[in-house]
Protein backbone atom coordinates (compact mmCIF):
# COMPACT_ATOMS: atom_id res chain seq x y z
CA UNK A 1 0.00 0.00 0.00
CA UNK A 2 1.11 3.51 -0.83
CA UNK A 3 -0.86 6.35 1.06
CA UNK A 4 -0.65 9.94 -0.73
CA UNK A 5 -2.10 11.29 2.34
CA UNK A 6 -0.43 12.49 5.52
CA UNK A 7 -1.75 10.24 7.91
CA UNK A 8 1.50 7.78 7.68
CA UNK A 9 4.40 10.50 7.45
CA UNK A 10 4.88 10.88 11.04
CA UNK A 11 5.82 8.66 13.48
CA UNK A 12 4.29 9.94 16.26
CA UNK A 13 0.70 10.35 17.45
CA UNK A 14 1.49 12.94 20.05
CA UNK A 15 3.08 14.62 16.98
CA UNK A 16 0.68 13.66 13.96
CA UNK A 17 -2.37 15.03 16.69
CA UNK A 18 -0.26 19.12 17.19
CA UNK A 19 -0.30 19.35 13.60
CA UNK A 20 -3.49 17.40 11.62
CA UNK A 21 -6.06 18.60 14.70
CA UNK A 22 -6.94 14.87 15.14
CA UNK A 23 -6.14 11.43 16.95
CA UNK A 24 -4.88 8.90 14.89
CA UNK A 25 -6.61 5.83 14.00
CA UNK A 26 -4.11 3.56 13.35
CA UNK A 27 -1.00 4.18 15.18
CA UNK A 28 0.16 0.15 14.25
CA UNK A 29 0.68 0.96 10.78
CA UNK A 30 1.82 4.54 11.87
CA UNK A 31 4.65 2.98 13.13
CA UNK A 32 6.03 0.18 10.78
CA UNK A 33 5.63 3.06 7.73
CA UNK A 34 8.01 3.86 5.72
CA UNK A 35 8.78 7.35 4.13
CA UNK A 36 8.72 7.30 0.56
CA UNK A 37 11.44 9.34 -0.80
CA UNK A 38 13.41 7.01 -2.77
CA UNK A 39 16.82 8.85 -3.44
CA UNK A 40 17.27 8.72 0.05
CA UNK A 41 15.27 5.83 1.32
CA UNK A 42 15.28 3.52 -1.42
CA UNK A 43 16.36 0.11 0.41
CA UNK A 44 13.92 0.69 2.99
CA UNK A 45 11.09 1.21 0.25
CA UNK A 46 12.46 -2.02 -1.61
CA UNK A 47 10.96 -3.74 1.42
CA UNK A 48 7.98 -2.20 3.07
CA UNK A 49 4.56 -2.81 3.02
CA UNK A 50 3.12 0.37 3.27
CA UNK A 51 4.86 3.53 2.07
CA UNK A 52 3.90 6.87 3.05
CA UNK A 53 4.03 9.14 -0.06
CA UNK A 54 5.99 12.46 0.98
CA UNK A 55 4.39 15.93 0.18
CA UNK A 56 5.21 18.32 -2.57
CA UNK A 57 6.65 20.54 -0.39
CA UNK A 58 8.70 18.60 1.91
CA UNK A 59 9.74 16.99 -1.17
CA UNK A 60 11.40 19.54 -2.35
CA UNK A 61 13.26 21.01 0.91
CA UNK A 62 14.52 17.52 2.18
CA UNK A 63 16.01 16.86 -1.53
CA UNK A 64 17.54 20.70 -1.59
CA UNK A 65 18.62 20.02 2.44
CA UNK A 66 19.33 17.14 3.66
CA UNK A 67 22.50 16.36 1.78
CA UNK A 68 24.04 19.29 3.47
CA UNK A 69 22.92 17.97 6.63
CA UNK A 70 23.70 14.62 6.39
CA UNK A 71 27.80 15.87 5.60
CA UNK A 72 27.79 17.79 8.51
CA UNK A 73 28.67 21.23 6.85
CA UNK A 74 25.27 22.57 7.40
CA UNK A 75 23.89 23.87 10.73
CA UNK A 76 20.22 21.82 11.75
CA UNK A 77 18.19 25.61 11.45
CA UNK A 78 16.86 25.86 8.26
CA UNK A 79 14.26 28.55 6.50
CA UNK A 80 12.59 27.42 4.05
CA UNK A 81 10.87 30.20 1.05
CA UNK A 82 8.43 27.77 -0.83
CA UNK A 83 6.50 28.63 -3.73
CA UNK A 84 3.60 26.17 -5.15
CA UNK A 85 1.22 26.58 -7.98
CA UNK A 86 -2.32 26.55 -7.33
CA UNK A 87 -3.10 22.51 -8.25
CA UNK A 88 -1.00 22.15 -4.71
CA UNK A 89 -4.31 23.07 -3.05
CA UNK A 90 -6.33 20.45 -4.89
CA UNK A 91 -9.64 20.41 -6.92
CA UNK A 92 -12.02 22.13 -4.53
CA UNK A 93 -12.70 25.49 -5.72
CA UNK A 94 -11.94 28.27 -3.51
CA UNK A 95 -11.50 32.41 -3.35
CA UNK A 96 -8.06 32.22 -2.92
CA UNK A 97 -7.34 30.67 -6.19
CA UNK A 98 -10.03 32.61 -8.01
CA UNK A 99 -7.68 33.71 -10.50
CA UNK A 100 -9.35 37.59 -10.31
CA UNK A 101 -7.66 37.23 -6.55
CA UNK A 102 -4.48 34.77 -6.98
CA UNK A 103 -3.37 36.56 -10.49
CA UNK A 104 -0.74 38.92 -10.69
CA UNK A 105 0.44 38.31 -7.23
CA UNK A 106 2.13 36.20 -4.63
CA UNK A 107 -0.05 35.29 -1.18
CA UNK A 108 1.86 33.39 1.65
CA UNK A 109 -0.21 31.26 3.50
CA UNK A 110 -0.05 28.43 6.34
CA UNK A 111 3.50 30.66 7.99
CA UNK A 112 4.51 28.40 10.96
CA UNK A 113 1.33 26.01 10.87
CA UNK A 114 2.13 23.87 7.54
CA UNK A 115 1.92 19.88 7.74
CA UNK A 116 4.84 19.41 5.68
CA UNK A 117 7.36 21.65 8.42
CA UNK A 118 7.17 18.30 10.81
CA UNK A 119 7.34 15.65 7.56
CA UNK A 120 10.60 17.59 6.52
CA UNK A 121 11.96 17.87 9.73
CA UNK A 122 11.39 14.11 10.65
CA UNK A 123 12.87 12.42 7.06
CA UNK A 124 16.34 15.01 7.20
CA UNK A 125 16.56 13.22 10.92
CA UNK A 126 16.00 9.84 9.92
CA UNK A 127 18.19 10.12 7.01
CA UNK A 128 21.39 12.21 8.76
CA UNK A 129 20.92 11.28 12.39
CA UNK A 130 20.44 15.24 12.77
CA UNK A 131 16.92 16.97 14.86
CA UNK A 132 16.74 19.43 12.27
CA UNK A 133 14.51 22.80 12.62
CA UNK A 134 12.72 24.22 10.20
CA UNK A 135 11.02 27.40 9.71
CA UNK A 136 8.27 27.26 6.88
CA UNK A 137 7.11 30.07 4.61
CA UNK A 138 4.94 28.24 1.82
CA UNK A 139 3.34 31.26 -0.85
CA UNK A 140 0.84 30.34 -3.58
CA UNK A 141 2.52 31.49 -7.44
CA UNK A 142 -0.06 32.56 -10.07
CA UNK A 143 0.68 29.37 -11.35
CA UNK A 144 -1.14 26.06 -12.01
CA UNK A 145 1.88 23.68 -10.97
CA UNK A 146 5.14 23.89 -10.11
CA UNK A 147 7.09 24.29 -6.86
CA UNK A 148 10.66 26.51 -6.19
CA UNK A 149 11.55 26.18 -2.59
CA UNK A 150 14.86 28.46 -1.67
CA UNK A 151 16.13 26.91 1.87
CA UNK A 152 18.42 28.58 4.01
CA UNK A 153 21.01 27.52 6.05
CA UNK A 154 24.39 29.00 7.88
CA UNK A 155 27.33 26.65 6.89
CA UNK A 156 29.67 25.35 9.45
CA UNK A 157 33.07 26.46 7.85
CA UNK A 158 34.13 28.35 5.28
CA UNK A 159 33.00 26.63 1.67
CA UNK A 160 33.22 27.33 -1.61
CA UNK A 161 30.47 26.87 -4.45
CA UNK A 162 32.54 23.81 -5.89
CA UNK A 163 32.65 22.60 -2.35
CA UNK A 164 29.09 22.67 -1.77
CA UNK A 165 28.39 21.25 -5.17
CA UNK A 166 30.60 18.09 -4.69
CA UNK A 167 28.49 16.91 -1.78
CA UNK A 168 25.67 17.14 -4.16
CA UNK A 169 26.84 15.20 -6.96
CA UNK A 170 27.61 12.54 -4.36
CA UNK A 171 24.34 12.16 -3.25
CA UNK A 172 22.59 12.80 -6.33
CA UNK A 173 25.47 12.38 -9.74
CA UNK A 174 23.93 8.58 -10.13
CA UNK A 175 20.22 9.26 -9.35
CA UNK A 176 18.04 9.16 -12.98
CA UNK A 177 15.17 11.45 -11.62
CA UNK A 178 17.09 14.05 -9.67
CA UNK A 179 19.68 16.50 -10.97
CA UNK A 180 22.00 18.74 -10.02
CA UNK A 181 22.27 21.77 -11.74
CA UNK A 182 23.14 25.75 -12.68
CA UNK A 183 19.97 27.27 -12.72
CA UNK A 184 17.16 25.70 -11.10
CA UNK A 185 13.60 25.41 -13.31
CA UNK A 186 9.98 24.80 -12.93
CA UNK A 187 9.30 24.97 -16.57
CA UNK A 188 12.13 22.34 -17.04
CA UNK A 189 10.68 19.76 -14.85
CA UNK A 190 6.65 20.51 -15.12
CA UNK A 191 4.91 17.20 -16.68
CA UNK A 192 7.96 15.01 -15.08
CA UNK A 193 9.21 12.86 -12.53
CA UNK A 194 12.68 14.84 -12.64
CA UNK A 195 13.67 17.40 -9.88
CA UNK A 196 16.49 20.23 -10.13
CA UNK A 197 18.36 20.93 -7.05
CA UNK A 198 20.84 23.62 -7.11
CA UNK A 199 22.85 25.85 -4.19
CA UNK A 200 25.41 29.34 -4.14
CA UNK A 201 27.28 29.97 -0.91
CA UNK A 202 26.81 33.51 0.15
CA UNK A 203 29.13 34.41 2.94
CA UNK A 204 28.61 31.88 5.67
CA UNK A 205 25.24 30.45 4.12
CA UNK A 206 24.18 27.89 1.75
CA UNK A 207 21.08 28.92 -0.26
CA UNK A 208 20.01 25.74 -1.65
CA UNK A 209 17.12 25.39 -4.02
CA UNK A 210 14.63 22.44 -4.98
CA UNK A 211 12.27 22.48 -7.95
CA UNK A 212 9.54 19.60 -8.68
CA UNK A 213 6.25 19.12 -10.25
CA UNK A 214 4.03 18.91 -7.50
CA UNK A 215 1.41 16.59 -8.97
CA UNK A 216 3.91 14.42 -10.73
CA UNK A 217 8.01 14.04 -8.70
CA UNK A 218 5.53 15.79 -5.46
CA UNK A 219 2.63 12.94 -5.49
CA UNK A 220 1.91 10.34 -8.19
CA UNK A 221 4.91 10.07 -9.90
CA UNK A 222 6.62 9.55 -6.87
CA UNK A 223 4.28 7.14 -5.81
CA UNK A 224 4.81 4.88 -8.73
CA UNK A 225 8.45 5.03 -8.68
CA UNK A 226 7.59 3.76 -4.80
CA UNK A 227 5.39 1.10 -6.06
CA UNK A 228 8.07 -0.23 -8.97
CA UNK A 229 10.66 0.00 -5.92
CA UNK A 230 8.33 -2.24 -4.05
CA UNK A 231 7.57 -4.44 -6.96
CA UNK A 232 10.89 -5.30 -7.82
CA UNK A 233 10.66 -4.27 -10.90
CA UNK A 234 12.60 -1.51 -13.06
CA UNK A 235 12.32 1.91 -11.07
CA UNK A 236 11.71 4.83 -14.20
CA UNK A 237 8.54 2.23 -15.02
CA UNK A 238 5.84 4.66 -16.73
CA UNK A 239 7.57 7.68 -15.32
CA UNK A 240 10.23 7.27 -17.73
CA UNK A 241 9.33 11.18 -19.44
CA UNK A 242 11.05 14.65 -19.85
CA UNK A 243 9.95 17.75 -18.33
CA UNK A 244 7.70 19.63 -21.15
CA UNK A 245 9.35 23.16 -20.91
CA UNK A 246 6.02 25.08 -20.67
Amino acid sequence: MIDLSGDYRLHSTAEYTKWYGHEHTDAKNLQKSVYGLPELFRDKIKGADLVANPGCYATSIILACAPLIKAGVAEKDIIADAKSGTSGAGMVPSPRLHHPFCGESLIPYSVGTHRHTPEVENAIEMFSGVGAKVIMVPQLLPIVRGILSSCYMDLKKEMTDEEVAKIYEKQYGKEFFVHYVKEPSIRAVVGSNHAHVSSNVIGGKAVAFGVLDNLVKGASGQAVQCMNLMLGIKETTGIDAPGLGV
